[in-house]
């Protein structure tokens, strides 16, 4: 019978790397979430932008 201890479990390995890169993993998240509060910024900048620039064109041009 074999006695040795055998992983059997995958992510064992994942969770001994964890207390190394947790700063790393907590500033790609931090960055994730500034750049996706930019996007959404953008998104309704230039939806705003359109809008007003067809107006502009619709009223001039009629």
């Amino acid at each position: 019978m074999n006695t040795e201890n055998t992983n059997i479990d995958p992510q064992d390995d994942d969770k001994q790397h964890l207390p190394e890169s947790w700063g790393a993993l907590l500033a790609l998240g931090m960055i994730m979430i500034i750049l996706g509060a930019v996007g959404l910024g953008m998104s309704v900048t230039f939806t705003i932008t359109t809008v007003m620039f067809f107006g502009f064109l619709y009223c001039w041009r009629g």
